[in-house]
């Protein structure tokens, strides 16, 4: 039974915590204390998606320490991966089952882990106000994927040289050797910034973002690189290629020209839950945009004539929001649909632009009310419901035709 296990400190990473329980432990080596913690060689531990939250908490179950779900949530790179997500449950299991591998493979399709940095960093500021309160330790938001300024202090951070997921434990302290990141011009810096300030914005956001492929294709229509409602693929892999330069690159370990045809081709299959994470981000900063914009009741502005929904869409409808639009590419062109509170739908298609109304329950309530109980003519009603007489009457004929059967 383990005797002792430190307490972690806010914000650190759970490497940190095992290299500290290394150090204090009377194993004499990490591969000890991985056999003891996981049953498992220490090469095999990922510390980023970190799989073997159960083993921990089985293990220090007599502490009465962090379960399952609070130490990937808490220590991990759990919330920077789930936010943006399509499917977070789903990802929550797989941690939970010990299951990495299929993180990676099923809702990435690729090896995630190239994004880390190759050595852990840390904030200067940080390690000097750490030592002072306790002890000094690896943060999570200074290791995230793209990160190179500490958030908190506005420095650049320091490379050390423990590597990131490498096979050693190795807890931070005045024996480890630093080396600075390069440093680039002011808007390539501003840049970097950007890019560390929206991770850890992501990493803390409460909430999931369920649909970002509408908002993204928003986006491009606002940045003009909808023509005709077909994407401009060249035109936007050439500005996206001139705006993150190639030192920019080479710091955050991306390909630049493999970002951008992931991007426009999962944007184009509706997949863009498939994303990673700093792909999403520099897509974001690209169009002028910050997570927050993805929040469900942000408006949008759709390549469609808004004047087409108007006429349609009934008194209650408030307008195109995240969470009430949907826009998608098809073959033919592009497709559009909004959702009004009252459950009403209306789609529009690029190649015929003649709009598709289904009504909800709401309408059908409405309607019912208004015929039937107030006993109004169907001019009256069509009014009140900005609704033509036409369609209302193909409204009512449908209805007792569907009754019918």
């Amino acid at each position: 039974m383990i005797g002792c296990f430190p307490i972690p400190y806010k914000d650190e990473f759970i490497y940190s915590i095992l290299a500290r329980y290394n150090l204090v432990s009377s194993n004499g080596s990490e591969h000890i204390t991985s056999n003891e913690l996981f049953s498992r060689p220490m090469w095999e531990i990922k510390m980023d998606l970190f799989p073997y939250a159960k083993k921990i908490e089985m293990k220090l179950e007599h502490f009465n320490f962090y379960n399952a779900v609070e130490i990937i949530e808490n220590f991990s790179f759990f919330n920077y991966y789930k936010k943006l997500s399509g499917n977070k449950d789903y990802f929550q299991s797989l941690m939970l089952e010990e299951r990495p591998g299929r993180i990676k493979n099923e809702l990435y399709c690729h090896d995630i882990e190239i994004y880390n940095a190759y050595y852990y960093r840390f904030c200067l500021k940080c390690f000097e106000r750490d030592s002072e309160n306790g002890v000094p330790y690896w943060h999570i938001t200074h290791n995230l994927p793209g990160v190179t300024y500490c958030e908190k202090h506005q420095c650049k951070l320091v490379s050390s040289d423990v590597k990131f997921n490498g096979k050693k434990l190795i807890a931070l302290s005045n024996q480890v050797k630093i080396s600075e990141l390069p440093l680039l011009n002011d808007w390539e810096e501003k840049i970097l910034k950007l890019i560390s300030e929206q991770t850890v914005y992501l990493f803390y956001k409460k909430d999931s973002t369920r649909d970002t492929n509408t908002a993204y294709i928003s986006y491009l229509y606002e940045s003009g690189y909808l023509k005709d409602f077909a994407l401009d693929e060249k035109s936007l892999t050439n500005d996206f290629m001139l705006f993150y330069s190639d030192s920019i690159c080479k710091i955050i370990n991306i390909d630049k020209k493999y970002v951008i045809s992931t991007l426009i081709r999962r944007i184009k299959e509706a997949a863009t839950g498939d994303i990673h994470p700093l792909f999403h981000i520099l897509f974001l900063i690209f169009c002028g945009k910050k997570i927050k914009h993805l929040n469900e009741n942000n408006q949008l502005t759709i390549p469609f004539d808004s004047d087409l929904f108007i006429e349609k869409t009934c008194k209650c409808f408030d307008g195109f929001f995240i969470h009430n639009s949907t826009l998608r590419f098809r073959k033919e062109g592009l497709i559009g649909s909004v959702k009004c509170s009252c459950g009403n739908y209306y789609g529009i298609e690029s190649w015929n632009m003649k709009i598709e109304v289904r009504y909800g329950e709401k309408f059908t309530e409405q309607v019912g009310e208004l015929l039937f109980v107030e006993d109004l003519p169907i001019s009256e009603i069509s009014s009140k419901l900005n609704i033509s007489k036409s369609d209302l009457k193909n409204y009512l004929i449908s209805r007792r035709n569907s009754a019918r059967y």
